[in-house]
């Protein structure tokens, strides 16, 4: 998920909050307000999910992602620096590592 800058709470955690009641919702089970996402369990697949939560800078050239839990204290939740073209980059190399194992 991925939030215009105006339009986005100085709480991310009121954004995750949202993405839980969802993911609830559309069958998840084991749902959980972590620090960088909202994770969950599908109920009837054995299928796992990290949900981020991502506000665009003022400029539209970065993303910052939503760090708090459901309880965190407000001095813990804020929008934080990510990577997402490292962590992009990381699953890319990740895949092609487990794709050459599999294959061995």
């Amino acid at each position: 998920m991925v939030i215009n800058y105006y339009d986005a709470p100085e709480d991310p955690v009121q954004c995750k909050k949202i993405v839980n009641d969802v993911l609830i919702k559309r069958g998840f089970i084991n749902s959980k307000i972590k620090t960088p996402c909202v994770t969950a369990d599908y109920a009837s697949l054995k299928l796992h999910i990290d949900y981020p939560v991502y506000r665009k800078d003022r400029y539209f050239s970065e993303y910052r992602i939503g760090l708090g839990k459901k309880y965190s204290l407000k001095e813990n939740r804020k929008w934080g620096d990510s990577d997402t073209k490292g962590l992009t980059q990381l699953n890319k190399n990740l895949s092609k590592l487990c794709y050459n194992f599999s294959n061995e």
